[in-house]
């Protein structure tokens, strides 16, 4: 009789426990799913990020223009014209000078790729220099010389449906100016919905993104335009002997060295640092949570413009090495221009390095980047939600077992937590490793998991075993 109460009971505990869960997981009442789905993944990039690989870092230079280095270069624009020079927008042939100082003139020098991380759409009024700028563009466009890099010009979608709201009209984007001049090549830097895509739907035509159309130029692959959109794994290891500034409480700068996690202890400091900072933005309130940083400097090499166009640009050869066969990557960096991305390892940065970073990504993955949708499958079955539903049964199950017995200490507890976590972490590496989808809400079904084990409270003596009283 005791047994088969106690077989009733871990039954109806376990179904009450399913019940509550499957609400949670698929109606989400109270948006629970959402912000721990967002926190997992924030979780799980930035305990990826100090063993990213470095391998390809060095072959990316990002070139960044920054307001307070202008004005760069140039001068032809009409004196009483509205077209720039030592505020945003600076002249086209400010661009012009320097694309043409990255590139250089000895073809042993030249960089890999360009890509200019600049929204032409507007013509400046009174600036005549557009000439220089189209005429570097169709040099590095389609019809280039063999020894010559390709020069790829941001742009934007003219028509983009939102796949969150299908049956609305398409969102309109502006005309970059470049777009008619012929040869001249394009990518896409503006999309709707997760992660990084590798093309675009614009009007029905697949374009590529940034980074797919550098890596398909340096590589010569071509990347299928149905994959899913990449997650992105952000690079921890910067360039050694890098330095970053900090303003101190005195208002005093001081240069302190870069973070380092070359060796497998510094990896493993990393990645606990990773997991405490991940567990403090994650339980702070508001965007300054999302930008806080476990490493103040950037993984790919930075060079800035006005470094590279002084006056007569005498100091461009000291950057040769630096650029000869890179993949250059311009980018600009101005206040009111809503150009950033947020790393979930350093922070808020300019949204050139966003390209950087998935086109490194893909130069070590290839095609087995990480996807940043749910829609992979196992056995024809979503396999997010198959292993969010292992791990909250092995909580439910073990929940179960624990109310089921007479007495249940707090070891038992902890060690049919420790079980839940154990298998959790295995199914996040089958996921990420293996799978390539590490797009799981394992924070919340672990949550719910351990929370049914350390509430479950066990059902006593058999009523049989009881004196009873008249």
């Amino acid at each position: 009789m005791a047994k088969r109460r106690a077989f009733a009971t871990f039954l109806v505990g376990g179904a009450q426990r399913i019940l509550i869960a499957a609400a949670i997981i698929f109606f989400d009442p109270f948006n629970i799913g959402a912000v721990t789905e967002q926190a997992s993944i924030g979780v799980f990039e930035r305990l990826a990020s100090p063993w990213y690989p470095a391998r390809e870092r060095d072959r990316i230079v990002v070139v960044m223009i920054d307001e307070k280095d202008l004005p760069l270069a140039g001068e032809d624009c009409a004196p009483d014209a509205d077209c720039g020079g030592r505020t945003w927008p600076i002249p086209f042939s400010d661009h012009a000078a320097l694309i043409e100082a990255i590139v250089g003139e000895d073809p042993q020098g030249y960089p890999a790729a360009v890509f200019v991380d600049v929204l032409f759409n507007n013509p400046h009024v009174g600036d005549p220099s557009f000439g220089k700028l189209a005429a570097i563009a169709a040099r590095g466009g389609a019809d280039r010389a063999a020894s010559y890099p390709p020069i790829i010009f941001a742009t934007e979608a003219l028509s983009q449906f939102d796949p969150a709201a299908p049956q609305a009209a398409p969102l309109q984007g502006t005309p970059a100016l470049l777009e008619d001049v012929d040869g001249a090549l394009t990518a896409q830097v503006s999309w709707i919905g997760e992660g990084y895509p590798l093309a675009v739907n614009d009007g029905g035509a697949e374009k590529p993104t940034a980074a797919a159309a550098l890596y398909e130029s340096v590589r010569g692959q071509t990347l299928p335009g149905n994959a899913p959109a990449m997650m992105a794994i952000w690079g921890y290891q910067p360039i050694e002997g890098s330095t970053y500034s900090r303003l101190m409480k005195d208002g005093a700068v001081e240069e302190r060295p870069c973070p380092q996690a070359g060796t497998l202890a510094g990896r493993i400091g990393a990645t606990l640092g990773a997991a405490a900072s991940g567990a403090l933005a994650n339980a702070e309130a508001g965007m300054a949570a999302r930008w806080r940083m476990m490493q103040p400097c950037s993984f790919h090499a930075e060079i800035r413009a006005a470094d590279l166009l002084p006056a007569g640009f005498e100091s461009e050869f000291r950057f040769r090495e630096a650029l000869a066969g890179a993949i250059v990557i311009i980018g600009a960096q101005i206040p009111g221009i809503p150009d950033a991305v947020i790393s979930p390892v350093h922070g808020k940065l300019p949204g050139a390095y966003y390209h950087a970073m998935a086109l490194d990504n893909l130069l070590v993955f290839g095609d087995a980047y990480y996807r940043a949708d749910r829609g992979s499958k196992v056995f024809g079955l979503p396999l997010p939600g198959v292993l969010e539903l292992a791990i909250l049964l092995a909580g439910v199950v073990l929940a179960a077992a624990i109310t089921a017995m007479r007495r249940a200490g707090w070891r038992t507890k902890a060690s049919a937590a420790a079980g839940v976590i154990a298998l959790t972490l295995g199914l996040l590496y089958f996921s990420a490793a293996v799978m390539r989808s590490p797009a799981i809400n394992w924070l919340g079904a672990l949550t719910l998991a351990v929370g049914y084990i350390l509430q479950a409270a066990p059902s006593g003596a058999p009523r049989s075993n009881r004196k009873e009283t008249a």
